[in-house]
């Protein structure tokens, strides 16, 4: 059986696609199960029209004991289910009819995730593109990830459950990033990886309210915060890659980690907090010397651009992240 956990906050206008999408699976063998995080509009009852329908569909309410957020939603959902396979949705994106058949008939013995690619669309879902996908076969998976090679959603991945157990899996102080710190750290696990390159769900774009995590209008120091640390695992998990890698990955890893760190400081307005994420950080910065094909030279002028960036409280406009 698959457990497919999604959790739901104020998913009215668009739970009902996404609910219908798992209904018309051609796969059966499923349990959908609906964790809400307080949703004060009609979506309780939405999802309860579909349990009433169907057993398959579970509907639960995030405990009080669990921090809010859709992280700690996925985690409680994780401990609820009971399929031999997970796999995790967002409650606005649509599967594709075929999605769990060809997922469940392409998991080979010892295989610990299957993961498929996605087709992105805008909020109106009336443009689309398929995600970036650029990987090697007899490259770690972890080394084209963390260079945004290859785009990995939280619905992407089939994962068996006695890979998954026993493993901190979504970090609930993560409200940026989410998926990508999740993937992150399961792939540093080193799991027996397949990769399908069929397009077998449609992630649809945010429409620009602020409660929503991808908003662009609700952007804070803290989840500015939570990508520079997202990238800074990132660097650090590189050591874990063969050293020829290592070579080509780290000098790309590092100008993400720190215009990531940039961009982070710059957020806070407050000039003494600015100071202490200077005094808390150079010293993450000054570290990377060692890493191969990271300079002294590098890091201590990017510790010196920070330096400038706690002064002036603003990146000058010609300059971005890679």
């Amino acid at each position: 059986m698959v457990s497919i956990i999604i959790p739901t906050y104020n998913r009215e206008e668009l739970l009902e696609g996404t609910l219908q999408s798992i209904q018309q699976q051609q796969y059966s063998d499923w349990e959908c199960l609906l964790v809400d995080d307080g949703s004060t509009d009609q979506t309780k009852q939405l999802a309860q029209r579909y349990v009433t329908m169907d057993s398959r569909f579970r509907w639960f309410e995030r405990p009080a004991s669990i921090k809010k957020g859709a992280n700690g939603c996925r985690n409680f959902g994780f401990l609820k289910s009971s399929g031999h396979y997970v796999m995790w949705f967002d409650s606005d994106d649509v599967l594709h009819p075929d999605l769990l058949s060809i997922k469940v008939e392409s998991m080979g013995d010892g295989t610990d995730v299957l993961f498929h690619r996605n087709r992105y669309a805008n909020f109106n879902m009336d443009r689309f593109r398929d995600s970036r996908w650029e990987y090697e076969k007899d490259v770690p998976l972890l080394f084209h990830f963390a260079q945004d090679r290859i785009e990995l959603h939280t619905s992407c991945g089939l994962w068996d459950r006695n890979f998954l157990a026993g493993k901190d899996l979504w970090d609930p102080d993560f409200s940026r990033y989410q998926d990508n710190d999740f993937h992150l750290r399961m792939l540093s696990h080193g799991p027996s990886i397949e990769i399908t390159d069929q397009v077998l769900a449609t992630i649809r774009g945010g429409s620009g309210h602020p409660s929503q995590i991808s908003s662009k209008q609700a952007i804070s120091t803290k989840k500015l915060k939570d990508i520079y640390l997202y990238r800074n695992r990132s660097l650090k998990q590189g050591k874990r890659l063969p050293i020829p890698l290592q070579k080509r990955y780290n000098p790309v890893v590092f100008n993400k980690t720190k215009w990531a760190l940039y961009a982070y400081l710059v957020h806070e307005r407050n000039f003494l907090k600015r100071i202490g994420i200077y005094t808390k950080e150079v010293f993450a910065l000054l570290s990377f010397a060692s890493y191969r094909r990271i300079s002294l030279f590098e890091t201590l002028r990017a510790v010196a651009y920070l330096k400038y960036l706690v002064v002036v409280g603003k990146l000058p406009t010609n300059k971005h992240s890679d």
